[in-house]
């Protein structure tokens, strides 16, 4: 006997698989900046060159994959106002703040900071005013924020990680290859 649970759930999962799949930001194919040339690239890692450097970091790579899949930033200040991001697409913010901080943004990652800005954001769009650090927004990512403070998780970063193990590296962030 199913469990009446079971049919939901598992459309959530295959909604969450599907979206997940779509949305990453890394182009199948880009343009090569002055001389407008399209180049492809491949997502598989042996069909690419460096195959070697990869197989002799693909330890390193799956480590790097798992801290790039959270983004923190603990910080002091004065924050006014929230930052509520469900992907980038689906997000509100209305924040003042001044501050310094130190925090993990992935690969993008800036160690220590200090700012003094207004974000705002609705839906898709988000901008802002001031100087300093600004965190790293991923398209997938899923968080909230008060000022300085902010823990978030980022869905395309969480599927990069389970298909590197099988040599699939969507988001072309592997280190190794040319």
């Amino acid at each position: 006997m199913l469990n009446r649970r079971f049919p939901v759930r598992a459309a959530l999962a295959s909604a969450l698989v599907v979206v997940l799949a779509a949305g990453c930001h890394t182009p199948i194919s880009a343009t090569k900046a002055g001389s407008y040339e399209t180049e492809e690239h491949e997502r598989i890692v042996g069909s690419r060159e460096g195959v070697g450097k990869q197989i002799l970091l693909y330890i390193p790579n799956r480590l790097v994959d798992a801290f790039d899949m959270v983004h923190a930033g603990i910080g002091l200040g004065i924050p006014l106002g929230p930052d509520i991001r469900i992907t980038k697409w689906l997000q509100l913010a209305l924040q003042a703040e001044v501050g310094v901080g130190f925090g993990w943004d992935g690969r993008s990652h800036t160690p220590g900071w200090a700012t003094a800005s207004v974000t705002t954001a609705f839906g898709p769009w988000r901008g802002g005013a001031g100087g300093g650090y600004a965190p790293h927004i991923g398209d997938w990512e899923v968080g909230v924020g008060l000022g300085a403070t902010k823990v978030a998780v980022d869905l395309s970063e969480i599927l990069d990680f389970v298909l590197g193990w099988f040599f699939i590296d969507i988001l072309e962030d592997d280190y190794g290859y040319n």
